[in-house]
């Protein structure tokens, strides 16, 4: 959880605040998903944007690992499935008893 500031950020600081680079925030910023400021000294982010552009990555990361899981339990089970059964082994009788030699 990201602690939200009141005052806006650099796009610096916003980057160290969201783990990425400078050019990740400013990419960010022109698609639109980061709401900011332009002043003569440079674009301020607003840190409240920041917080739920941050969130919704956490969020799209748990959702990716979560399909590989699924996807890697569908995958194996069609491996199973694909795969032809297994014969029993030949039973052997040895001294009266019957046994299996695998």
């Amino acid at each position: 959880m990201v602690a939200v500031m009141d005052e806006p950020l650099t796009t610096s600081e916003a980057s160290r605040i969201a783990g990425v680079s400078e050019g990740t925030v400013r990419n960010w910023m022109k698609a639109g998903r980061l709401r900011h400021q332009t002043t003569p000294l440079g674009r301020l982010v607003d840190p409240i944007a920041l917080a739920d552009v941050i969130a919704a990555r956490e969020r799209e990361q748990r959702e990716r690992v979560k399909r590989r899981q699924i996807g890697k339990g569908e995958s194996q089970r069609s491996q199973t499935a694909a795969s032809p059964p297994r014969e029993a082994a030949p039973t052997v009788a040895i001294g009266g008893d019957r046994r299996q030699t695998a």
